[in-house]
């Protein structure tokens, strides 16, 4: 559908595709993921459909430990046979998260669906509380298989809010510039090296490496608050 927008036939297989889901659900009942969709739709005014593009890998995430083989099935269906047989077992659970983000950010790329809660631009931190005391109070929430109490669900939504990943992109995408800088520059040095290039490149590569490492610590900080919350 986003191929070929005009496409009817591909947009009846999928509205038919959400219907055979919306089946599917209300005979399986719906947890933590519709618990904070529907909070966080009341609260920020925001779609259903896009509350729950948010939450669904966080909240699979939170379930690994009680539903890690049910969800590893999913792995199938989103990434097909191949991928599926060749993941252990015991690793296709975090696989089908991690297939379900890469989806995301493609659908992200392409037509700007939010991921995050800071992409959205319509809830503040301060709010969270609020957000997670009304998901506790939404019934759909005593199907999910795992308990949530008000500091779990703080957890679930202080991720979703995109601090710890967007740290961790940043450090990650300065490491590769840091790469690619260094192959790049090596092989100019060849052609065309000079006293003065290279003293351009060594303080440039030095404050890439401060840059990189500043960011590995932001990174390692905000990890450590996501995991204290969670302790709480």
């Amino acid at each position: 559908v986003l191929n070929k927008p005009d496409d009817a036939d591909a947009r009846l297989e999928l509205a038919q595709a959400s219907t055979m889901a919306g089946i599917a659900f209300s005979n399986s009942m719906v947890g933590l993921v519709h618990s904070l969709g529907h909070s966080l739709g009341a609260l920020c005014h925001l779609p259903h459909g896009l509350c729950m593009n948010l939450f669904l890998p966080y909240v699979l995430e939170y379930n690994l430990p009680e539903r890690g083989d049910v969800i590893g099935e999913l792995l199938l269906y989103l990434a097909g046979a191949d991928v599926y047989a060749h993941t252990p077992a015991h690793e296709r659970g975090k696989k089908a998260v991690q297939v379900i983000r890469d989806m995301r950010d493609e659908l992200n790329h392409r037509c700007k669906l939010p991921r995050t809660l800071s992409e959205t631009g319509k809830i503040t931190r301060d709010q969270l509380p609020k957000l997670a005391q009304m998901a506790l109070d939404d019934g759909s929430i005593i199907f999910n298989p795992v308990e949530v109490d008000l500091d779990d669900a703080l957890a679930v939504l202080r991720q979703v809010e995109g601090l710890v990943q967007q740290a961790e992109l940043q450090a990650r995408q300065l490491s590769d510039y840091r790469s690619d800088y260094d192959q790049r520059w090596t092989a100019r040095f060849r052609s065309s090296g000079t006293t003065v290039l290279l003293h351009c490149h060594r303080g440039f590569g030095q404050r890439l490496d401060q840059a990189i490492s500043h960011q590995q610590v932001n990174h390692h900080h905000l990890g450590n608050r996501l995991q204290r919350a969670r302790d709480t």
